[in-house]
């Protein structure tokens, strides 16, 4: 799974105000996934098929799980359930032989990683 690189904005502990700072952030296993529709969400779990990165149980419907691919879509991390670390995804639900259908929703991460440049 590659890494996304984005700009995310967070507060200066200095002086309080916002600014763009380059971060990357990546889904891994582990990490919670909340499909938007979804009464409750899931934990990423590995795949082992080529097409997808990951799986979820969808709610207990499907024990091998639903295969996904995820891509980073949200600009910042929000606060939510608790925790600063959400943040927006695009979930590709892989197709077997059909095509991939799309949808959004919530991703719990483990934070961002390493500085790269901060914006002027």
């Amino acid at each position: 799974m590659t890494k996304t690189k984005k700009t995310l904005f967070l507060a200066d502990p200095g002086t309080g105000y916002w600014k763009g700072v380059d971060r990357l952030v990546a889904p891994s296993v582990g990490n919670f996934l909340e499909p938007d529709g979804w009464s409750f969400g899931e934990l990423l779990s590995e795949s082992d098929w080529d097409a997808a990165d990951f799986r979820v149980c969808g709610n207990g419907h499907d024990p091998s799980g639903y295969a996904i691919k995820l891509e980073i879509t949200g600009r910042d991390l929000r606060y939510r359930h608790g925790s600063l670390n959400w943040v927006r995804v695009r979930i590709v639900w892989v197709g077997d032989g059909e095509p991939d259908t799309f949808s959004g929703g919530w991703l719990k991460t483990d934070g961002y990683e390493e500085t790269l440049s901060e914006t002027p």
